[in-house]
This record gives C-alpha cells, structure tokens and sequence, in this order.
C-alpha cells in the first residue's frame, strides 16, 4: 500500500528491533534504509537508571524506510546533508504585498516568510528552490533551527513510544514529531493499527499549527473502532472542553468519514451456498469493481422486474440475483430474449448508452445482446468482468 515515494516508520522495542532491521531490508532493501531514532523512554538523570542507559536499555527505535531511493525527505534522505535541510518556505498570515515564486503565490492565510529582494538573494546562492516533487517553495535551513536531523530523541521522555497510556495509546506529540519531518503538506498518513486515534489527532493537530492539508486512513478490527476511535477524531476535531491546550480545546477543525467492511464476496462460497450475499451488499460489490465508486448498500435496491439497481456514466447495471440457491440455479434467473428486448428499449428511451447485465445465465447469445448494446456477466464467474467491458 506504500506509495513509490513513500516512507514508513516503525516503532519497536531493543528485544526485537535486529528481527525487524532484518525483516524491513528483506521487504524493502537494505538501500532503502534511511535512519533509525532511538527515543528514551526513562528519565535522564535518575540514578537507578543510569546503568540501564548505559547499556542503552532505556530506550525505543524507531526505523524509517523508504519505497525507493526517492523518498518524500529533502534531501531524498534526510541525513544525507549533514547539518542542513530543506523547510518550507511559507509562514501563518497574510502581507499586502504578495508576489510570485516559482509561478505561485502564498497559499490562502500564508505569506512567503522573506521579502521580495531576500528570496531573489536566497535563489541566487542555492538556499531557495522549488520542491523537487510538488514545486512549492523551500529553503535551506540551518541544522542549529532543525529538529529532524537529531536521531537521539532523549529530550522526549514525555514522548514514550511504549503502549502503556490509557488505552494503549501512543502519544499524539510523539507521532507529531514523525509526520512533521515529512516535507509535504498534503500527505497522506495511513496507520493500519489506529488504536484510540492517536495518528488521526497528531495529523489534524499539525495540519491546524501550519495551515496543512494532510490526510489520514485509520483501520481498526476491534470493536471499539466506532466508540473510541472514530468517537475520539470527533471530539478532536469539534473540541474538547477539559483539554488545557487552547487549540484542542476549540476544536482542530476536519472532517472524516467512518466506514465498515461489508460483508465478504467470494465466488467459491456463493457456488457452495455456503455464503450467499444479500442483493445490495452483491450490488455495492458489484458498482465498486466495475466503476471504483463505493454507493451505500441501502441505495441498491432492484427498481423494477428486471433487476436495474444503478446507472453510471451512460451505463445502466441490471442484476438478476436472490440469495436463494434453489432459486439461482432455477429459470426465474436467467437473462431471456423478452427479458433483453425490454432492458434493450429501456435504455434507448434513457440517457443511458449500454447495458451490463449480472445473471446466473442467459438464454441468449451474446451477439444478439451486443446488437442490443448489452453485455452479460455471469454470476459468480464474471463478477470482476464488467470492469473491463466499461
């Protein structure tokens, strides 16, 4: 699911990070290791932990790789430069006198961070360019004014990569530090182990301190995706009254969608009878293979005897289908000559310019459908087949 110039961290503890090292390079390559962080995760200067630090027992990992070698950091690795890195070139407010850079201006309530004749200045010696992959402004900055060169997080006990928060949650700064050394304000972050939400906060909470649009996907399969998960990317967004932070407090403002997995579709089980769907959860399957669209299965319903449940970009979807083993295996199912004329001169009288029509069979070839602008798909066999005839 990675993106080609995507990048993914992984946290783990000292007992098994060499298995994890070992397992990433085999999955990605051992050229497309970047770094690894190491967070402390006990306090500094206590005495009892001074002979555990020693032999740097007191701390988490953090492995970062890459899809390839052109990862989303500036530079493509981000230690590459040793001392310096590449920072966006925008800042919060809006100035009188906007220009152009790069054939853009600020985006909406930002402003370019220098004047006109400063950035003509940095151009000329190096220090300001177009990302090389979204053609945004970025400047150089010093390491001095940089966090994300530093790969010994000991200043962030606070931010314990451990599950041991209320909830098995991982601290929201912790993976905001994370997503903040990715140079692109439209990221896309998918956590494919959400818990209580921690990385949807963390996103919504960077995206509201520098104007950003990234984006999240959460998966969560236990089943308090909906109570916790999902509930706590509400309250973050519309605010929390107890919170101290004032901006979480207001509200970090965003949307989100929540969805289940429908039931699962599978030809081997629908042959058996073993797990018939019903029709609009078939339906729902049916539109997102064929089209990629995903429609709520409360609005796939046949809308007349001959099975039109949807219309698509000119292309009329008939299904003839029961979740009834005896009844899909009698005629009552079959796509007929009269069944064809009718669906033939219903979509000439609509805007529609084709038909595909899912059925267990048919009692007609498929050269006189084609005269009728029809194509059949069989059921369970060609589920996947109208993809192809759109």
């Amino acid at each position: 699911l990675l993106a080609d110039d995507g990048v993914i961290f992984v946290s783990i503890d000292d007992n098994e990070q060499h298995h994890l090292r070992m397992l990433m390079d085999e999955i990605f390559g051992e050229t497309n290791f970047r770094n690894i962080i190491s967070v402390a995760r006990v306090k500094k200067n206590t005495r009892e932990n001074k002979g555990v630090r020693a032999l740097n027992r007191g701390y988490n990992f953090i492995l970062i790789y890459a899809k390839s070698s052109t990862g989303v950091f500036n530079p493509p690795t981000i230690y590459q430069e040793k001392g310096v890195r590449w920072h966006a070139f925008d800042a919060p407010g809006e100035t009188s006198t906007a220009y152009e850079l790069f054939g853009m201006l600020p985006p909406k309530g930002r402003h370019w961070m220098y004047s006109k004749e400063r950035s003509d200045e940095l151009i000329s010696n190096g220090r300001l360019r177009p990302n090389p992959r979204t053609g945004k402004p970025q400047y150089l900055l010093d390491a001095s004014n940089s966090t994300a060169l530093d790969t010994n997080w000991t200043d962030m006990q606070e931010y314990d990569t451990r599950f041991n928060f209320p909830n098995g949650e991982k601290n929201v700064k912790l993976i905001e530090r994370i997503i903040g050394m990715i140079d692109d304000k439209d990221a896309l972050v998918l956590d494919s182990f959400a818990g209580s939400g921690t990385t949807a906060h963390a996103v919504l909470a960077l995206n509201n301190e520098d104007s950003g649009n990234r984006k999240f996907i959460l998966v969560e399969c236990e089943d308090y995706a909906d109570s916790i998960t999902a509930e706590r990317v509400r309250r973050v967004i519309n605010g929390v009254p107890a919170a101290r932070d004032k901006a979480l407090k207001d509200g970090l403002g965003g949307s989100f969608t929540y969805c289940e997995l429908g039931e699962p579709i599978e030809a081997e089980s629908m042959l058996t009878g073993e797990a018939l769907p019903t029709y609009s959860a078939l339906a729902a399957y049916l539109i997102h293979t064929a089209t990629g669209a995903s429609v709520g299965q409360s609005a796939l319903t046949p809308q007349n005897p001959d099975g039109l449940f949807y219309t698509f970009d000119e292309t009329a979807f008939y299904m003839l289908y029961k979740p009834d083993l005896e009844w899909l295996c009698s005629n009552a199912g079959m796509l007929t000559a009269e069944r064809a004329d009718r669906i033939a001169a219903a979509v000439s009288e609509s805007a529609a310019k084709r038909a595909i029509v899912f059925a267990p069979g048919k009692y007609i070839g498929q050269r006189d459908l084609t005269a009728r602008r029809i194509t059949f798909c069989q059921l369970p066999y060609e589920m996947r087949r109208a993809a192809g005839a759109l």
